[in-house]
């Protein structure tokens, strides 16, 4: 079920959850959203994944949600692009946000160290093929002075080429 069809029962909710989110660094701006879902909007994540919205998560905060949101791989999913920052009309940094709710979970034990630190791994690992992915269009950009039109053969190359690409990463 998406997170906008959910009922959550408040009665379970964690009444002080966003305060300590709000006083952590990187959590200041959270009570300035009025959910106007620009955030989940503009978000490059979201545009691939509607099971990640910004503007529900910072509403389960919001809520007070504690356990349901910090044991959620759903945290792990924002990109940390900061786009949602740039588009906010209320200032909301989303991103920073998300960064306190990840701390928060390894701090209270939904998520190891370990864990984070591969995970962190993964982003840097996504970052490379990102840029071995623009670096093969480019470059058969260059040679034909055409857009390539096989992106998926692009896709594919930029894994096959270079054994060292595991090294790289």
């Amino acid at each position: 079920m998406a997170n906008s069809e959910r009922c959550f029962d408040l009665r379970k909710g964690d009444a002080h959850f966003k305060d300590e989110v709000v006083r952590a660094a990187g959590g200041e701006t959270l009570t300035r959203c009025f959910a106007c879902g620009i955030c989940t909007g503009c978000c490059p994540v979201s545009e691939i994944d509607n099971r990640f919205r910004p503007s529900s998560i910072i509403q389960m905060v919001l809520l007070g949600q504690r356990e349901e949101l910090l044991k959620s791989p759903i945290i792990w999913y924002c990109w940390q692009c900061y786009s949602c920052s740039f588009h906010c009309p209320q200032g909301v940094k989303f991103a920073s946000v998300v960064r306190v709710l990840r701390y928060m979970a390894v701090d209270e034990g939904f998520v190891s160290a370990e864990l984070m630190e591969k995970l962190h791994d993964i982003e840097i690992s996504v970052r490379k093929v990102r840029r071995r992915i623009l670096d093969e269009f480019f470059e058969a950009y260059e040679k034909t002075g055409h857009i390539p039109d096989q992106i998926d053969d692009i896709f594919e190359k930029s894994f096959l080429i270079k054994d060292s690409f595991s090294e790289e990463i």
